[in-house]
């Protein structure tokens, strides 16, 4: 499964606002379930806290892949976000993160469906060349393209 088929446009910020974790939680729980109707932003909001309280789903070089699974909804969901200044997302580098990509599941998605898209997402953004064009994309549009461009060349 790739990128392009669970991302859509209207799923791409390029400007969190948010300064602390719990706050970009909320942040990207009321940001992707206003692009995404089908989401309940309290649910997602719990479950991504919920999730977070297990081990942080910050790995490095400033990016974050929060990743749940959800009862009831019928399609995997990614969704992107960035933020200029960097948040502590208590990331196992220690550094701050700027790049999240947040990853919903059905409950009953297979392991390995879920197990490919963290994987291909942390290819794209593991790449210097990609984070600098992320920090370079102003527009919602561009960080969309690039993310697909990335994701076909895997």
């Amino acid at each position: 499964m790739k990128i392009s088929e669970c991302l859509e446009k209207n799923s791409v910020f390029p400007q969190l606002v948010s300064t602390t974790k719990p706050d970009v939680l909320r942040e990207l729980s009321e940001k992707v379930a206003e692009a995404v109707p089908r989401l309940n932003v309290q649910r997602l909001n719990e479950t991504l806290v919920e999730r977070e309280g297990l081990c942080s789903t910050a790995i490095d070089s400033g990016v974050a892949i929060p990743h749940i699974k959800l009862l009831d909804i019928p399609d995997i969901t990614i969704a992107f976000a960035r933020s200029e200044t960097g948040v502590d997302f208590d990331s196992l580098d220690g550094e701050k993160t700027y790049f999240f990509a947040v990853l919903i599941t059905p409950e009953n998605c297979p392991t390995e469906t879920r197990i490919t898209l963290l994987a291909r997402i942390s290819r794209i953004l593991g790449q210097n060349d990609v984070r600098s064009k992320l920090v370079a994309s102003k527009e919602a549009s561009d960080i969309y393209n690039l993310l697909i461009e990335e994701d076909e060349k895997l």
